[in-house]
């Protein structure tokens, strides 16, 4: 792959679902899954728990160290390969409908002002052979031209593209809301059932209505 100049501002995401955001307004933000055990916090997973498993015992290899559960995991692009396993039903206790999972939106250039502790990957973090990175000038390391894709599937050309499209933006420990630009959902619906939430807790985070971010 060739060295991409990333797009500036340089946009994340995090997927989760609709449920868990009143507990996330409550305590103002995010926390690594390590750090939600040791507080007693509960949400609903989105994710396999074989995975989950795996994170837990995948060192990160740079500063601030740890294991990928103890940061809070951003994707590079909206469509991300995660979206699309739970838009086929694969991932228990979720319906496959979407319109449950909603989008935190941030850039990297934000947590980096912002004095968070951060390291980001060229590709999924659990797989043996993906990089880790801890400084900005290392964003030309991630497939940009994949990030703006709409399909990403491996090819016999490119058996990669599907590893490097999971390319994640981790923020130590906590991210908090006060960072976050945008909240992305589906439907109508669904961004009047979100600015209900957030009237009531007194956030106020821009809702908009992106289709063209799910399968």
């Amino acid at each position: 792959m060739n060295l991409q100049t990333p797009p500036i501002p340089t946009l994340i995401y995090r997927i989760f679902d609709v449920e868990n955001l009143p507990d996330i307004l409550h305590h103002g933000g995010f926390y690594s899954y390590n750090q939600q055990l040791q507080m007693g916090i509960s949400h609903k997973s989105i994710a396999y728990d074989s995975i989950m498993q795996r994170r837990n015992n995948t060192v990160v290899p740079c500063s601030p160290g740890g294991t990928l559960l103890d940061y809070v995991a951003f994707y590079f692009c909206p469509r991300s390969p995660m979206l699309y396993t739970i838009s086929r039903d694969n991932v228990a206790g979720l319906s496959g409908s979407q319109e449950s999972i909603i989008s935190i939106v941030s850039s990297t250039q934000d947590i980096q002002s912002a004095g968070l502790d951060f390291v980001f990957t060229d590709g999924h973090g659990i797989m043996t052979f993906t990089k880790f990175f801890n400084n900005l000038s290392d964003l030309n390391q991630v497939d940009w031209e994949l990030m703006k894709s709409r399909y990403w599937n491996d090819t016999i050309d490119e058996p990669d593209r599907k590893r490097r499209r999971q390319a994640e933006f981790l923020v130590f420990e906590r991210f908090p809301l006060n960072h976050a630009n945008a909240i992305a959902v589906k439907t109508q619906r669904m961004k009047r059932q979100v600015d209900s939430l957030l009237k009531k807790l007194n956030c106020s985070i821009a809702v908009y209505v992106r289709p063209n971010w799910y399968y």
